[in-house]
């Protein structure tokens, strides 16, 4: 059995390494334009909203590819 290849690495590749992924680039999306766009941020406020509209962005294009790929499959 193969933990990499495998079926029990797919599942810890989905419940383990993909959140972390996941998290951690729109943590840094909030950083970039934390630092870029310093005039901008100038309020917590602006980083909650920041970080929401980041995270909308993120599970629209993860929603948009999820259903293709099962269009195409179909």
């Amino acid at each position: 059995m193969t933990v990499a290849g495998g079926p029990v690495g797919n599942v810890l590749g989905s419940v383990i390494s993909a959140p972390i992924i996941e998290e951690a680039t729109k943590g840094l999306g909030v950083l970039l334009i934390s630092i870029f766009l310093r005039k901008e941020f100038d309020d917590i406020v602006d980083g909650i909203v920041y970080a929401g509209v980041i995270a909308l962005g993120f599970a629209t294009v993860e929603n948009i590819l999820y259903y293709g790929s099962q269009f195409a499959e179909s």
